[in-house]
């Protein structure tokens, strides 16, 4: 923490933090997305090109990103992340929104809100879980 911060007080503690855990948390979304993404078309590309000469290259290139995609998982987590970050942002901003006047009147709207978001991270599924999928559907035809 800043600490700059600690002479302007814990309103601006509390927005400071918010705004950090909401990028951090931003941040490791797109690594999330992203790594699911380039995992996916990689795997389900390669079958199309392994055993063909002329796409040796193509074949060495799509599992050099599958290795890679599958380290910066390992290594950095975005799923764990995301969801620490996105939970600890909005628990900050409960609790922000808690000391408003108008908070009992919209207590039910801010409820659904946040129960939204918490089910949005519960839905998200592994790296594992995206190329077994992708060999799956790969096997079915």
């Amino acid at each position: 923490m800043a600490p700059d911060l600690v002479y302007q007080g814990p309103k601006a503690i509390i927005q400071f933090k918010m705004k950090e855990y909401h990028r951090s948390g931003m941040i490791y979304q797109i690594i999330y997305y992203s790594t699911r993404l380039l995992a996916a078309l990689a795997a389900g590309l390669l079958p199309f090109l392994v055993g063909k000469p002329e796409n040796v290259l193509w074949s060495q290139t799509l599992s050099i990103v599958i290795v890679i995609v599958t380290v910066v998982d390992s290594v950095f987590n975005p799923r764990e992340k995301w969801i620490m970050y996105s939970n600890a942002s909005d628990a900050l901003s409960e609790a922000t929104l808690k000391q408003d006047p108008d908070y009992i009147a919209n207590q039910e709207a801010i409820k659904k809100i946040l129960d939204t978001e918490s089910a949005k991270l519960n839905h998200t599924v592994t790296l594992e879980e995206v190329v077994d999928k992708v060999g799956d559907k790969l096997k079915d035809k």
